[in-house]
């Protein structure tokens, strides 16, 4: 069993699509109280707004789409990738919010 707190990184051999996962990012306000804006450190980097309970600490909820070699295709929540699915390098990624 894990300590509590302890990170738990993704592995690309135990991460399926459909999964949940959680990608680090500079999170701020937004413009509502209900809402932050997120910013994904990736090439070109990619940003957005999101609900609240969508952002867990410095990390944004979101789907995996496809699993590739050097990372995941992942869907993140709101306008950002509403029609776009964004590739993540697996250094950037951990299963729990709290990681």
């Amino acid at each position: 069993m894990m300590a509590k707190g302890r990170t738990m990184h993704t592995s690309k051999a135990k991460t399926k699509i459909g999964d949940v996962v959680y990608v680090t990012a500079k999170i701020t306000n937004g413009m509502f109280p209900s809402e932050k804006y997120f910013r994904v450190a990736t090439n070109p980097p990619i940003a957005g707004y999101v609900t609240d309970n969508q952002v867990f600490g410095n990390k944004v909820r979101a789907i995996v789409a496809e699993v590739v070699q050097d990372g995941l295709i992942i869907a993140l929540p709101g306008e950002a990738s509403r029609n776009n699915l964004i590739r993540v390098p697996l250094s950037l990624l951990s299963q729990r919010a709290n990681a």
